[in-house]
């Protein structure tokens, strides 16, 4: 089955587009902000697909971009990390494993990552990110609020 993307107004409402005939409606999704995120729906046109219900408050950017972290003290260590999506507020990469095959990354920790952006200017972004998912290789980040936002990376989001 075709699963399509929606993103969530913050009136909870998602523009739902059929894949097949191209026609768009508005529906309330406001009881599944805590529940199913993946929905059938069954167009008008007799068309079957999913649809998958996007809550984030800030648009995510998927990414492939290389660069590098160093944990900020109390936490010890550096390495690689390739970020696999950004948005306004945060960062979701995967590292490297250690020589011993793991790594001692927590929720909670602070790294500061550096990487540079594949827009024309080639700009480079250094935030410090606090750490707030960890799955295997794959953390998830938000980025430091003292810091200023960037204005390239504002721009980079928009397209």
């Amino acid at each position: 089955m075709q699963i399509t993307k929606s993103f969530i107004s913050r009136y909870n409402t998602a523009s739902i587009t059929c894949p097949k005939c191209r026609k768009s409606r508005n529906i309330n999704v406001e009881k599944y902000r805590y529940r199913r995120h993946t929905i059938k729906v069954r167009c008008s046109c007799h068309h079957h697909f999913a649809v998958l219900l996007d809550f984030r408050k800030h648009f995510r950017k998927e990414t492939n971009l290389d660069g590098a972290f160093v944990m900020v003290p109390p936490g010890v260590g550096s390495g690689k990390l390739n970020v696999l999506n950004i948005s306004k507020i945060g960062i979701g990469f995967t590292i490297g494993f250690a020589v011993d095959g793991v790594h001692t990354i927590v929720p909670g920790q602070k790294v500061r990552v550096t990487f540079q952006l594949d827009n024309k200017k080639q700009s480079i972004i250094n935030k410090t990110v606090t750490i707030r998912t960890v799955n295997d290789t794959y953390i998830g980040g938000e980025f430091d609020l003292n810091e200023a936002f960037e204005k390239d990376l504002g721009f980079y989001l928009r397209f």
